[in-house]
């Protein structure tokens, strides 16, 4: 497995994990590798890494980029129509 996002907050993982799956993907949220960050000492506020098998890396990456610049073009069109 490859980790396709690292030391993110748990639920983000957990939303990513689900839209992910949603395209087929199985992905896992797994200990980040990062020393006393995971949720044995910080509970469901720990941050995590996402996990995919090697042969959907590129395809989860690609979903991820989009979602991320869907994100953006919404903000953008949000300020476009707000009043000055």
């Amino acid at each position: 497995m490859k980790r396709l996002k690292e030391a993110i907050p748990q639920f983000e993982a957990e939303m990513l994990r689900e839209i992910l799956a949603n395209e087929g993907i199985e992905a896992k949220v797994v200990p980040t590798r990062i020393a006393f960050r995971d949720s044995v000492y910080f509970g469901m506020g720990a941050v995590v890494d996402l996990a995919v098998e090697d042969d959907d890396y590129d395809k989860a990456s690609e979903i991820l980029i989009h979602i991320s610049e869907e994100g953006g073009a919404e903000d953008e069109g949000t300020e476009e129509n707000s009043p000055s």
